[in-house]
C-alpha cells in the first residue's frame, strides 16, 4: 500500500455550507478539532486529508518550464501538516508540510516518486513549479490558478486498487489552499491500540464542536481494506487455488487409471518376465516408463501452451 493501514481510523463529514462558507472558518474548525483529537488518550497522531485514502482524485496539471504535450494528470490530495507521519509515508527528498505552510496557506506541494519518474524523468523536482489544478467532485469545484512549488518527494502509495500495476502520480498540497468550496473533510487518526476503541471518542469530540456534521465512521482503515480492496483478489485467488487442486486431483486419477489399465493389459507379459527372473523394481520401472513418456509429452505441450495463453489473457485484460 505504501503506507501502514494498521491502527488507523478514518472518518469523513461535511461541514454545513451556510455556516462555514468562508475557507477561514473551515480551517479554524479543522485546527480546533484536530487539536482536541490529538489530546485524546490513546491517540498517537491525527490529521486531515481529502479525498479518502482509498480515492484518487485525478486532475489535469501543468508543469512550469515544460512544453505542453498531451494532458498530464495526477492524483490531487489536500493534506495537513502531519499527514505523512500519521499514515506512515516515507519522505525521500526535501521536506513535507509544516504548521507555517498551513497557517499561511503557502503554495507548496509534495509529490510522490511516480510523479517524478513520469514528469521529470528522474531529475531533481525540488523548486519546480506546477499549477492548473481544476476538478469537480461531489458538488465542489476546486480551481487553483497559482503556481505551487515542489518542496518534497515521498514514497509511492496505492489508492484505487491494491492490484493496479502502475502507481499513479500524486501531488499533495496544503489543505488551507483548497479555496472556498471544499466542505468535505476526512479525519485520519493513528492510535496506540485497537483503533475501533477510539471511534466513539472521536465522534463525541466532533459533536462537542458542532453537532450538525454527521461523521461517516470513523472506521479502522484495515477493516475497510479487508471488506473492499482485499476481498475480490482473495476470492479470485481462492477460486484459482481450488480449481488448480481439483485439476491436480483429476490429473492424478487419470494418470493412475491409465497406468493401472496398462498394467492389467500386460499381466501375462509381467508374469513371464518375473518367471524369467525379473526383479520387482524392474517390473515397476517397466510400468512407470510408459507413464513417464505420456507425462513428458504433456509437459512439452502444456507448458509452452500455458505461457502463450497467459500472454494472450494478460493483453486482453
Amino acid at each position: 500500500m505504501g503506507y501502514n493501514p494498521d491502527n488507523l481510523l478514518e472518518g469523513g463529514f461535511r461541514l454545513p455550507a451556510e455556516r462555514y462558507k468562508a475557507g477561514r472558518l473551515r480551517n479554524q474548525f479543522r485546527a480546533e478539532l484536530v487539536r482536541r483529537v490529538r489530546a485524546l488518550p490513546g491517540v498517537v497522531s491525527a490529521t486531515f486529508s481529502f479525498p479518502a485514502l482509498a480515492s484518487c482524485w485525478s486532475t489535469p496539471i501543468e508543469i512550469g518550464g515544460q512544453p505542453s504535450s498531451g494532458t498530464p494528470r495526477a492524483c490531487l490530495r489536500f493534506s495537513e501538516d502531519r499527514f505523512f507521519e500519521t499514515i506512515g509515508i516515507q519522505l525521500l527528498q526535501g521536506r513535507t508540510f509544516d504548521e507555517e505552510d498551513m497557517v499561511h496557506a503557502r503554495k507548496v506541494a509534495v509529490v510522490n516518486r511516480a510523479f517524478v519518474s513520469r514528469y521529470f524523468g528522474g531529475e531533481n523536482p525540488l523548486g519546480r513549479q506546477i499549477t492548473g489544478l481544476r476538478n469537480e467532485m461531489m458538488g465542489s469545484t476546486i480551481s487553483q490558478t497559482a503556481w505551487f512549488e515542489i518542496v518534497g518527494v515521498v514514497a509511492d502509495t496505492r489508492h484505487n486498487s491494491d492490484t493496479e500495476e502502475a502507481v499513479q502520480p500524486i501531488m499533495f498540497v496544503p489543505f488551507t489552499t483548497a479555496g472556498e468550496s471544499l466542505f468535505h473533510q476526512i479525519l485520519i487518526v493513528r492510535t496506540a491500540g485497537e483503533p475501533e476503541n477510539l471511534a466513539n471518542a472521536v465522534r463525541r469530540t466532533l459533536a462537542e464542536l458542532d453537532q450538525e456534521p454527521a461523521m461517516d465512521g470513523p472506521r479502522p482503515v484495515r477493516e475497510w481494506l479487508d471488506m473492499n480492496w482485499y476481498t475480490q483478489p482473495r476470492f479470485l485467488l481462492t477460486m484459482l487455488v481450488a480449481f488448480a487442486l481439483l485439476g491436480l486431483v483429476l490429473v492424478s486419477i487419470g494418470v493412475y487409471g491409465v497406468l493401472s489399465y496398462d498394467a492389467s493389459q500386460r499381466t501375462h507379459e509381467i508374469g513371464i518376465r518375473i518367471a524369467l527372473g525379473a526383479q520387482g523394481g524392474e517390473v515397476r520401472w517397466l510400468v512407470l516408463k510408459a507413464g513417464l513418456r505420456s507425462l513428458l509429452a504433456g509437459i512439452a505441450i502444456g507448458v509452452p501452451t500455458s505461457l502463450a495463453l497467459t500472454k494472450v489473457l494478460h493483453n486482453r485484460i
